[in-house]
């Protein structure tokens, strides 16, 4: 977590190719770093940027930089115009999650490794990954008829993001869909 000796750009996609048979399409990412993280450093972010925006086939630079609720993002759309990553760098910020803890969508409490950063990582991933019923407009952009099509035509297993996220789907009812996944993802929280 130091960042000493990372791999280059070519190695670090080397090692998610390498990792499985699987060729794709590859999943979004959303990467956040505070920029006064002592635990995990700042060059990790970059890297894990490298290592996806390689795998992805975008650009070495982002396609769109800007600032929201005071933080730095970087952005990189496909061909199609969807967001594939995003990085946030938070000013200031050591380890743990941003929080915003006041003014419009406050959420959260401060508390060890929850800072009040003035922007929610919890509410921007949740409308990056198309699960805030707001739609901010800083996520990735609303599906359409034709980017969902686009979507279940890569992904067949896959139902529309319109239907997958509109309403949301209760936890049982994904519980009865894959109850394999759950189950992992509850063990490794510590649920049983």
């Amino acid at each position: 977590m130091r960042a000493k000796d990372l791999p280059d750009r070519a190695a670090l996609q080397a090692l998610v190719r390498d990792a499985t048979p699987f060729s794709g399409p590859w999943p979004r990412l959303s990467v956040w770093q505070g920029s006064a993280d002592r635990t995990v450093a700042p060059a990790n972010a970059e890297a894990i940027i490298a290592q996806w925006s390689g795998v992805h086939a975008l650009a070495d630079a982002p396609d769109m930089r800007e600032t929201v609720d005071g933080a730095r993002r970087r952005v990189w759309h496909d061909e199609a115009g969807e967001i594939l990553l995003e990085s946030w760098e938070i000013h200031g910020m050591g380890h743990g999650a941003p929080l915003a803890l006041s003014g419009p969508g406050a959420i959260g409490t401060a508390m060890p490794f929850m800072h009040d950063a003035g922007v929610s990582s919890t509410q921007h991933i949740a409308a990056f990954f198309g699960l805030d019923r707001k739609k901010s407009r800083r996520a990735a952009e609303p599906a359409t008829a034709s980017k969902s099509a686009r979507r279940s035509e890569r992904r067949p297993d896959v139902a529309p993001v319109a239907e997958a996220v509109e309403p949301p789907i209760p936890v049982p009812a994904v519980a009865a869909q894959r109850p394999g996944v759950v189950a992992r993802l509850l063990g490794r929280i510590g649920v049983r």
